[in-house]
């Protein structure tokens, strides 16, 4: 297996574009590294909204 389809953005992508995950039984992440990174940044943002919240709180 040399591609892999995302099941986020649903794009087929080589496996260099997974990030590695030794938990997993193919050895690498679900989602592709750019998916990953875009949930990130959303994650970052909400958690900083959270944190600006509870500080005006």
């Amino acid at each position: 297996m040399t591609t892999r389809k995302c099941p986020q953005c649903g794009t087929d992508r080589p496996l260099s574009a997974f990030g590695r995950d030794r938990r997993t039984l193919d050895g690498f992440r679900r989602l592709c590294r750019p998916c990953r990174n875009e949930n990130r940044r959303l994650h970052a943002r909400v958690r900083e909204a959270m944190s600006r919240r509870d500080r005006a709180a």
